[in-house]
């Protein structure tokens, strides 16, 4: 039914953060699918993390199965003299807009697949006037009850979301019922994934070989709820290794200074690099904080990694993550509780037929649940749908 798809991403893809590994695998996911797509992303200038666009593809390790076009946003993401969330939002709106009118006529696009609320806008206004034509997905992480995001709802085809909380709340309006799609669970899976040399790659990576290594691989915060749980069992298992990937130098001036000396400090990686460090550890920890956000809302980026690795997995019990997993595939853990982590750490450590039941579940769930699988059964049910109409 559609034949050219046009993504549009709120973040660049010269840094590979979970949301741009998720948006790099759906736009292949499409791809796969036989679409034509085209991701518009936002340029992003940085001093500490460089990354030319002729690397991009290789940065995911994926194939260079569709375009990416970068829009001529100025926006400095750090140093002394970065830009403020203000500019970069209405760099991305003036910019989305002048890619929209300029391709408007005629609009090549007969489905636009968005992550973005302020780059929605321009398209969405001239799909509402009439100028072009095309069926519009819009992708929600989450919603509030803001003046932008409800004109996203009001003005969008479709909506796909990927909690229950917020299909609920969203299809209790009488008005949205039928614009409502909760995607299939998706997981970046290859071939290459298939097999990996355990005991090289902790040679590779320095661990050794009469430790056990717990590891925690995402966005590393000072003085953060889930970091400081981390620590807390560092201090408390000094037998065990503790590993934090994806520190800055910031991040890891501030770690260093207390003085552990089982807590590894990993920089930002490769995703190549990003999964065989998570290959190599023993334990992998995901000990979120109960918030709103995390209890209605989450959907842990690092889940591919993680299950890939056939590595047991420490999750927080929470409403969000009981909605995607289960008891036979994780741990579950009640938050905010870092004595219970350390005990739970010790326990898994030392019941490796129940952990190998668990990674056995976790594996074969991201095996059946790809990409290009979910990209499949979401347009499927628009197509369906649009039928019906």
């Amino acid at each position: 039914m559609f034949k050219r798809l046009l993504y549009i991403s709120p973040r660049d893809m010269r840094k590979n953060r979970s949301d741009a590994v998720h948006i790099m695998n759906s736009c292949s996911g499409f791809s796969q699918l036989g679409i034509n797509v085209d991701l518009i992303t936002p340029k992003v200038e940085r001093e500490n993390y460089q990354i030319e666009y002729s690397e991009i593809f290789n940065l995911y390790n994926i194939k260079p199965n569709f375009n990416i076009i970068e829009l001529p946003t100025k926006f400095k993401e750090d140093g002394a003299n970065k830009d403020s969330n203000l500019k970069f939002g209405l760099q991305k709106f003036k910019e989305s807009a002048k890619f929209a009118f300029k391709n408007r006529n005629p609009f090549k696009y007969d489905i636009v697949y968005s992550k973005c609320f302020i780059s929605s806008v321009p398209i969405l206004i001239l799909k509402k006037l009439g100028i072009i034509k095309t069926t519009f997905i819009f992708e929600a992480p989450y919603l509030k009850n803001s003046f932008l995001h409800n004109f996203i709802v009001n003005n969008s085809d479709y909506i796909v979301v990927g909690s229950s909380y917020l299909e609920s709340k969203l299809k209790s309006d009488i008005k949205l019922k039928n614009k409502i799609i909760k995607t299939p669970r998706r997981y970046y899976f290859n071939e290459n994934d298939q097999s990996f040399d355990k005991m090289k790659l902790r040679e590779k990576f320095g661990f050794l070989k009469d430790y056990k290594y717990i590891l925690y691989a995402g966005k590393v915060a000072k003085n953060s709820n889930e970091i400081n749980h981390i620590i807390y069992a560092a201090k408390k298992l000094p037998e065990f290794k503790f590993v934090l990937v994806g520190v800055n130098k910031e991040t890891r001036a501030f770690y260093e200074s207390f003085g552990i000396t089982n807590l590894i400090l990993f920089p930002f990686q490769t995703i190549e690099n990003y999964e065989d460090i998570i290959r190599a550890a023993d334990v992998l920890v995901g000990y979120y904080t109960d918030n709103e956000y995390n209890r209605y809302y989450l959907g842990p980026g690092k889940t591919s990694s993680y299950f890939k690795s056939k590595n047991p997995v420490i999750y927080s019990d929470l409403p969000s993550l009981r909605d995607r997993y289960t008891d036979e595939m994780v741990y579950f853990l009640k938050p905010d509780e870092p004595d219970l982590l350390v005990d739970k750490i010790k326990f898994i450590v030392n019941s490796p037929k129940l952990n190998e039941k668990k990674t056995a579940l976790a594996y074969d769930h991201i095996v059946e649940n790809t990409y290009a699988m979910s990209k499949t059964k979401i347009l499927e049910e628009i197509q369906r749908r649009e039928q019906e109409k």
